[in-house]
């Protein structure tokens, strides 16, 4: 029976409550059954399951709490905006409508242009074009064009969210995989499918076999 005195925060998904833990365990294909921590949102059903009631309501907080304690970025004044690093920046443009935009502000004899046209800045104390200082939206999806320049006055800015400000940095706890698994990933979750028990939790398999997986996963090219 589950523990009268533990609380279950609310979703982190849609914020509400949860209900209960079920006095009576959550039913499962495998040998052995679990309880489940369930959001009472009939249009959210998100549930974290558990080897006992207590485990799935350390669970489920575990997770209200890493997303409480994120930093949320707030809007500052332009003038604060670091030089040669990407933010977001707000601006309104002629039409009258507001934008937010990823952008990088480039200062003046900086970036050598590539290649050189009549719009560049020339520089003739290294004889080198170079581009013209100011904000410049970075597109990163146009091939050779990856960035255009912003010709409005941005008024605030904020950073990144967090695990992508240093452009192809991967956060600590993320891997880069395949996005199609390659026959070594999927020998490695045979290989664990085959040794695993019969009477290991649902949750504990899809997650070992996926653990097994990232760790068979091959290193991205360079």
């Amino acid at each position: 029976m589950a523990d009268e005195t533990m609380t279950l925060l609310p979703c982190p998904f849609c914020g509400h409550r949860v209900d209960n833990i079920p006095e009576t365990p959550f039913p499962t294909t495998r040998a052995r059954d679990c309880w489940a921590a369930r959001c009472g949102n009939p249009y959210c059903g998100a549930q974290i399951l558990g080897a006992t009631p207590e485990e799935a309501t350390a669970r489920w907080n575990r997770r209200e709490s890493a997303i409480a304690e994120r930093k949320v970025p707030e809007w500052q004044p332009i003038e604060t905006a670091p030089k040669g690093n990407a933010v977001l920046i707000y601006y309104t443009n002629e039409f009258g409508n507001e934008r937010i935009v990823k952008a990088l502000y480039i200062e003046r004899f900086t970036e050598e242009a590539e290649p050189a046209s009549e719009n560049d800045e020339y520089n003739e104390a290294d004889d080198t074009y170079y581009t013209l200082p100011g904000w410049y939206e970075m597109i990163d999806n146009w091939g050779d064009y990856s960035s255009v320049a912003i010709h409005h006055n941005p008024s605030h800015w904020m950073p990144l969210p967090e695990g992508i400000a240093e452009r192809g940095k991967v956060p600590d706890g993320w891997k880069l995989v395949p996005s199609e698994p390659t026959s070594v990933m999927n020998d490695a979750a045979m290989d664990y499918w085959r040794k695993a028990s019969p009477s290991t939790y649902a949750f504990v398999l899809w997650e070992n076999l996926y653990k097994a997986m990232l760790v068979a996963a091959p290193e991205p090219p360079k």
